[in-house]
């Protein structure tokens, strides 16, 4: 069974906000909103896949970053090992609109029911850790 590792950021503002993307039509789960992310090149560490997809993705700096929490997914033919870390970027946000057709700021009580790849879980724990 094959293994996928990701890297993904859950980016906050000073607003006690949540940044995500919105899927574009032609990824998989199209038009879904999910946090920033991706997979991991076999010659890379995670956390340099998390900076090559931030800046992918969002043609942006990580300002700092530390690690948040993995999760483990099983599916039939494969197993993806999803890691997440928290922080903040710098510079203003210019999507790769092959991967993001667009992103906005969230408040936890606004955050959209079906996110992309199970996020709801990882926002609603990330949340239910941090004291604001």
């Amino acid at each position: 069974m094959e293994t996928i590792k990701t890297a993904n950021f859950i980016i906050t503002d000073d607003k006690k906000r949540v940044l995500l993307i919105k899927r574009a039509s032609i990824q998989e789960d199209p038009n879904l909103w999910s946090l920033p992310g991706g997979t991991k090149e076999n010659n890379e560490t995670l956390e340099q896949c998390l900076i090559r997809e931030i800046k992918e993705e969002l043609n942006s700096l990580i300002k700092k970053y530390h690690f948040f929490q993995s999760y483990t997914m099983k599916s039939d033919n494969k197993i993806v090992v999803a890691s997440y870390y928290t922080g903040s970027i710098d510079g203003l946000i210019k999507l790769n609109k092959q991967e993001c057709s667009n992103y906005q700021w969230f408040k936890q009580k606004n955050i959209p029911d079906n996110l992309a790849y199970n996020q709801n879980k990882v926002l609603s724990d990330f949340f239910d850790s941090i004291l604001y």
